[in-house]
């Protein structure tokens, strides 16, 4: 582990570090890390192309935050767990000040992401990103299964309050009236 000070680190290793900080106790897996970067990078209105993503298999994809992670592992800025997810080490305060975007917008867009994901499971995190960037779910190989599991995911969400109804009805692909009698059927067979 060759740890190089973090004010040497270029502003895209930077983002990424920032990002994952967000995120208490670590990303669970590969595909949370992809989505969160993927997410954040556009949440704050970046090019998810210039940071090298791609239609792939499990939605956006990028070889090179793929790579980022990887030297952020091996310099000592984060850890892997056993599901490839990663968690950020913690920062002393000059190292925090030193990544943390200085546009409060920015770190807002991040910290909103962040939170979002972090509750998300996987098979919620996939959905939320192929209905909100269906372009980069062109290539995948399990959007059949995604989108037909997608009506009791998108109930899961909301009742788990992971998301709003509005939010729910859009990942399920119904009207908004349509998906709140759903939810109102789901409610008197559980309740």
């Amino acid at each position: 582990m060759s740890e190089l000070p973090i004010s040497e680190l270029n502003n895209e290793q930077k983002f990424t570090l920032y990002t994952i900080g967000q995120i208490t106790g670590g990303l669970k897996t590969d595909v949370h890390f992809q989505k969160l970067i993927f997410l954040t990078t556009v949440a704050v209105g970046g090019s998810p192309k210039e940071m090298g993503y791609i239609a792939y298999d499990y939605g956006p994809y990028s070889i090179k935050v793929h790579e980022i992670g990887n030297d952020l592992v091996r310099r000592g800025f984060a850890t892997k767990n056993s599901d490839r997810g990663c968690k950020a080490r913690k920062l002393s305060p000059e190292e925090t000040a030193l990544i943390t975007p200085k546009n409060d917008f920015n770190r807002f867009a991040i910290k909103r992401v962040a939170d979002l994901v972090s509750r998300f499971t996987y098979n919620e995190i996939i959905l939320y990103t192929y209905v909100k960037h269906p372009k980069y779910a062109v290539n995948s190989t399990i959007i059949k299964d995604v989108l037909d599991r997608r009506l009791d995911t998108a109930i899961n969400m909301v009742m788990t309050n992971k998301v709003s109804v509005g939010c729910g009805a859009e990942l399920s692909g119904l009207s908004f009236q349509a998906f709140d009698r759903e939810m109102q059927r789901i409610r008197e067979v559980l309740f």
